[in-house]
């Protein structure tokens, strides 16, 4: 009988009783311009990755639809990747999820979630999918240059297709999806990928109800234990090869074989009492400020001060906490310099590359000097003459 690593998982739950807005995924795809043989598709933005990123103040827009949304935290071990010859070698993460709702230790319900699933060119804008790169063959008439990644289905309708196009067919999917390091810890960023929603929940279930999940491959050749088999094959440092072999072991024993297959599992119960989040604007206070510590001062001094008219003193008060050193060591002037400081918090500098200047020069030995001068925010003096002029940098 072939031995198992089980690995556990973390579940957690987001419970709505109506749509609400939250900040959407860290980059859009779909927003990527492409042209077919009939129609060009975002011809107005530009190939380049800001139109495509979420802009802050900007990027409410997506829109969880009532429910319970469950979300995984994949274990660290198949979370971290491992530097090579090649740059980061990161583990297969399970691409098949059986999800499962319990009551009294009975299945109510129970969903498949595929995450590597691609949805055909064309299709899958009305999934609820997040987009994901995808390099189009051009061969077989393909010019989507993403597609949107995974489905969920009841168990009962989950059945083999030979049809279907998925991502480990050409490459595995790991932790970091395209490359973005919050891609499997931010629901946004994998909500059909690593993560399901149960839209009968609208309300927290009494502590009777539990949800499973359960990890798995769908093929041997992408589990964890082959990557972690060859890593160490190849891993020049013989130590902590061992150190993560005695680690991974089923048992201590030395009669326990080696693990054959990864399943991750988690557990989510409810406590008693609780009910779904209060998703109205009936309690909600909101802070503007030109920085962060303008606007949490704003906020305390309209919560502290029992006066109204004595809130913009208090919130002066409140701003003038965090520059206290920079202001005490200025003792003349400090009205004018807590404005002065304040107007400057709410600007980030930034860097403004390479200045070019033309500067005329005198004489030709002088414009061989000139050239090696580093001109920073001035010019250097020199009478001019026309004719002859040097860019300097």
């Amino acid at each position: 009988m072939n031995s198992t690593l089980l690995l556990p998982i973390n579940l957690q739950a987001l419970i709505i009783d109506q749509e609400i807005s939250v900040a959407q995924a860290m980059a859009d795809f779909s927003r990527l311009p492409y042209q077919t043989a009939k129609q060009a598709y975002n011809p107005n933005t530009a190939n380049i990755s800001e139109d495509i990123v979420s802009q802050p103040f900007e990027d409410r827009n997506l829109w969880l639809q009532p429910g319970l949304h469950l979300h995984w935290r994949l274990p660290k071990i198949i979370a971290q990747g491992r530097h090579g010859a090649t740059g980061l070698n990161l583990p297969p993460v399970p691409n098949r999820w059986l999800v499962s709702r319990l009551e009294n230790h009975s299945s109510q319900q129970q969903w498949i979630v595929e995450s590597d699933y691609l949805h055909p060119e064309g299709q899958g804008v009305h999934s609820g999918s997040i987009s994901f790169p995808f390099e189009p063959d051009a061969a077989k008439g393909q010019a989507q240059p993403f597609r949107y990644l995974g489905r969920k289905m009841p168990l009962s309708d989950w059945a083999a297709d030979a049809d279907a196009a998925y991502l480990c067919s050409s490459r595995p999917l790991t932790a970091i999806g395209y490359g973005e390091p919050t891609f499997a810890s931010f629901y946004p960023n994998c909500h059909s990928v690593f993560a399901c929603h149960d839209a009968s929940c609208t309300a927290t279930p009494p502590t009777t109800v539990v949800y499973e999940v359960i990890g798995f491959y769908s093929n041997s050749a992408i589990d964890f234990l082959n990557w972690f088999s060859n890593t160490i094959a190849t891993s020049g440092d013989t130590l902590a090869a061992l150190t993560r072999y005695a680690a991974i072991r089923a048992a201590p024993s030395d009669d326990t074989p080696f693990p054959q297959q990864t399943l991750c599992y988690g557990k989510l119960t409810f406590p008693g009492g609780s009910s779904a989040i209060d998703t109205s604007s009936a309690n909600l206070q909101v802070s503007v400020g030109n920085s962060g510590t303008e606007a949490l001062s704003a906020c305390l001094a309209h919560r502290l001060s029992g006066d109204t008219s004595q809130t913009p003193v208090l919130e002066d008060q409140l701003n003038a906490v965090e520059w206290d050193k920079q202001l005490s060591a200025k003792p003349l002037d400090q009205g004018a310099e807590f404005l002065a400081t304040r107007h400057q918090k709410g600007f980030r500098a930034l860097s403004g590359g390479t200045l070019w200047e033309l500067v005329p020069v005198s004489s030709a030995p002088a414009a061989s000097k000139a050239t090696a001068t580093t001109v920073l925010g001035g010019r250097p003096r020199s009478r001019q003459q026309k004719g002859q002029y040097f860019f300097i940098a």
